[in-house]
């Protein structure tokens, strides 16, 4: 999946090839597609495993210190060091105009507002959010 990861965050969704990914793995392109059917699933799996490492620092980091915005946000920063992470959360909004990877991440970004209310407490008018999101 780091190979995915690394080259979607690198040129997104359209500009990324099944065989680029391959190469970066170590395996042949034709393993890749069997192993994720798609491009569209294989980006999928990506981004799944970008929300999954959010919520996991979340969560780590509500585990080890006070559940508050402040710690989650501390937590968020050390993610930033991976920069291919978030660049797949973006490519993933740009992509969002296909339905199948709109509703993935509009469900999976929806997943980790509620999971910071669920952590923290917040209202959806503290850390500067006005409203939640439409998706949830």
């Amino acid at each position: 999946m780091g190979a995915a990861i690394q080259a979607f965050g690198t040129s997104g969704y359209a500009g990324t090839k099944t065989d680029e990914i391959a190469r970066l793995a170590g395996v042949s392109q034709p393993y890749v597609i069997r192993l994720f059917g798609t491009k569209q699933q294989l980006f999928l799996a990506a981004v799944q495993a970008v929300c999954d490492t959010v919520e996991q620092a979340f969560r780590q980091a509500a585990a080890e210190d006070r559940a508050d915005l402040g710690s989650l946000g501390t937590a968020y920063e050390k993610l930033m060091v991976e920069r291919e992470l978030l660049l797949v959360l973006l490519h993933g909004f740009s992509a969002s105009a296909e339905p199948a990877i709109g509703d993935a991440v509009r469900e999976r970004f929806g997943g980790i507002y509620r999971l910071v209310r669920e952590l923290t407490g917040a209202s959806p008018t503290q850390g500067g959010i006005s409203s939640p999101p439409a998706c949830c």
